[in-house]
């Protein structure tokens, strides 16, 4: 008898781990904002955040709050009948106007007219609240594992909604980077570049599928680093793409690829290493193992099953925008700031730009 109750008791802490463990793993800190010490921002744990964010009567106040501190929605708007501003409903999201009217000699009466907040914004038609929607940006965002029963289990969305905002949330992240994303490496740098073939079909085996070359760059000095989808690996697309992305100057280092042998040519320092006899050129020193592991990480972070061909850049850009940001405090803020900056607030009037 003894035994069996052994086994049960082990049993009921197991599951009582179990149900635990994905809620203590979302005990570390993170701020809101530009500010620790900004009233308007919220400095909050991960647990406590998103029992904020499920509160019936708090979480609604809570995610008004934060979408207007990031200009996600507009912080005030005038009725288009009488010119009042209106009041921001935090149950419905909706802007209403409380101005009282009279019109000829009846009664007064509020004007009543109604907008809703997320009118032409990320928002909009997204048809799940707010709360679920900023929770499931957290998640999406705080590592490079994505586990979909996971979230299914703690937001309680179907497979197909969860896909539908991953890709929003990619979209976003592909704008951002495309738009700040600069030219590395210089005078006096060393950039290892590579390319790589993704979703490949090894010893004929499993189903054919044609996959994607992605072609790369690491800058030793920096560690900035960049990852493009290419067609085809001749000279033409990648010298373009080395071009649009390493600055003049920059010693290149890569393999023996008949692509690269123009470099010299082009006002780059070039250093090959032949990987047919060795991994680091016993005269130079030249090497691309750096890249070589960057290869690996990227490969690590994209689903096993993998993806189609036009959804590279965006998975390309989430992996870059979660090494660039290494806290989820900077991931969330500057996800907040894409989003305001690709969706803007319909305001009446010139746009505010977002608090950076």
């Amino acid at each position: 008898m003894t035994g069996r109750r052994t086994y049960r008791c082990y049993n009921r802490v197991f599951q009582f781990l179990s149900e635990c463990i994905p809620v203590m793993a979302l005990s570390r800190p993170i701020f809101f904002g530009p500010s620790e010490t900004d009233d308007c921002w919220f400095e909050e744990s991960l647990f406590a955040f998103n029992l904020k964010l499920k509160n019936e009567v708090s979480g609604r106040g809570f995610v008004s709050k934060l979408m207007q501190n990031h200009n996600l929605i507009d912080n005030n708007w005038n009725c288009e009948r009488c010119g009042q501003q209106c009041q921001l409903d935090n149950i419905r999201f909706v802007w209403r106007c409380q101005k009282k009217v009279s019109i000829r000699r009846q009664a007064a009466r509020r004007c009543n007219s109604s907008k809703s907040a997320f009118k032409g914004e990320w928002f909009e038609q997204a048809h799940v609240k707010p709360a679920d929607n900023l929770q499931f940006c957290q998640i999406y965002l705080d590592k490079l594992s994505f586990s979909v029963p996971f979230v299914k289990r703690e937001i309680g969305w179907s497979g197909g909604t969860i896909v539908d905002w991953a890709s929003f949330i990619r979209e976003v992240l592909e704008s951002y980077i495309a738009a700040t994303t600069n030219k590395i490496g210089g005078v006096e740098f060393h950039v290892e570049i590579d390319e790589s073939k993704f979703g490949r079909t090894k010893y004929h085996r499993g189903r054919f599928t044609t996959g994607q070359w992605v072609f790369g760059g690491y800058c030793r000095e920096t560690e900035e680093f960049f990852a493009v989808p290419v067609d085809r690996r001749d000279s033409a697309t990648l010298l373009q793409v080395i071009k649009d992305r390493i600055a003049p100057g920059t010693t290149i280092i890569s393999d023996c690829w008949a692509a690269y042998n123009c470099l010299s040519q082009e006002g780059y320092i070039h250093l090959t290493v032949n990987h047919t006899y060795n991994f680091v050129d016993p005269i130079t020193g030249a090497h691309t193992n750096t890249i070589e592991r960057l290869w690996r990480s990227i490969k690590e972070s994209f689903s096993r099953n993998g993806c189609r061909k036009h959804h590279y850049r965006g998975y390309l850009a989430r992996f870059y925008f979660l090494k660039t940001y290494p806290t989820l405090k900077q991931r969330m803020h500057t996800f907040f700031i894409a989003t305001a900056l690709l969706y803007p607030p319909q305001v009446d009037g010139p746009p505010q730009p977002p608090q950076v």
